[in-house]
C-alpha cells in the first residue's frame, strides 16, 4: 500500500500560493496579517489543521474587492465611520467547517494608512479566551509596513461597542524600516457576531490624533 502523506499545514504568515496575480497591496496584507491572526486563533481555540491548498482555495473564493460587499461585511461586525480618505479595499467572509465564520474588512492602503477589522463567529471557547488570542496574534502577525510599531507615547481609549465595554491603545510610533511616524490603534471588542479586533495605522503627516480618535469614537 502506498504511503499517504497529508499536505503540510498552512503557515499563518505565508501568503497562500493561489493568490490572484496582480493582487493589490491591501489584499496581500489581508492574507499576511489578517489570515495569520485568524489561523492562529482557530488553531489555539480548536486545534484544527487546514492544508495549504484547501485553505488557499477557500480564502480566494471568500475575498472581495467590491465596495458594497466590504461595507456589508463591516456592518456585520460593527458600526463604524471610516473617512473617505480610506476607501474600501478588501473583505473576507470565510466559513470554516466545525469552527465558525471568519470575517474581515480592510480600508485604505495598509502600507500607508489603513484600518483592519476582524471578527470570528464561533461557539468554540468563550469570547474572552478568543480576545486573548487576538491580542497575542496581533503582536506576532504583520508584514511589511503594516507591522505593529513600538509606540513612543500612548494612552488607553475606553468606549462602549455593541453594548459592551471596549478598550483600545492609541499612540504614535515610527515604522521600523522607513522611520515614518504613524498613529496606531489596536484593541479587541465584542462584535455583532463574536469576538472582534481592530488594527489601525494612519500616516501622521496626513492624519491627526483627533482623526484617529474620531474613528474609534464612531464605533457603536
Amino acid at each position: 500500500m502506498a504511503d499517504f502523506q497529508q499536505p503540510p499545514p498552512v503557515n499563518p504568515y505565508d501568503s497562500p500560493e493561489m493568490v490572484r496575480p496582480g493582487m493589490s497591496g491591501a489584499a496581500k496584507v489581508l492574507i499576511g496579517l489578517g489570515i495569520g491572526c485568524g489561523v492562529i486563533v482557530i488553531l489555539c481555540c480548536g486545534g484544527f489543521i487546514f492544508t495549504g491548498v484547501y485553505f488557499a482555495r477557500s480564502v480566494q473564493q471568500a475575498m472581495s474587492e467590491d465596495p458594497a460587499t466590504i461595507r456589508s461585511v463591516t456592518e456585520r461586525i460593527v458600526a463604524i465611520d471610516v473617512p473617505a480618505e480610506l476607501p474600501p479595499a478588501m473583505s473576507l467572509d470565510l466559513g470554516i467547517p466545525f469552527v465558525g465564520q471568519m470575517m474581515m474588512a480592510i480600508y485604505g492602503e495598509p502600507e500607508q494608512s489603513g484600518v483592519v477589522i476582524f471578527q470570528l463567529e464561533t461557539d468554540m471557547g468563550n469570547a474572552e479566551d478568543i480576545k486573548v488570542q487576538f491580542e497575542e496574534s496581533m503582536r506576532r502577525a504583520g508584514r511589511g509596513e503594516m507591522r505593529e510599531v513600538s509606540l513612543e507615547e500612548s494612552e488607553m481609549f475606553e468606549t462602549q461597542i455593541n453594548g459592551q465595554p471596549a478598550e483600545f491603545r492609541l499612540g504614535k510610533g515610527k515604522r521600523h524600516e522607513s522611520g515614518d511616524e504613524v498613529w496606531q490603534a489596536t484593541g479587541v471588542f465584542e462584535g455583532k457576531g463574536g469576538a472582534a479586533m481592530l488594527f489601525m495605522q494612519l500616516d501622521a503627516e496626513e492624519f491627526s490624533k483627533d482623526d484617529a480618535l474620531a474613528i474609534l469614537k464612531s464605533m457603536k
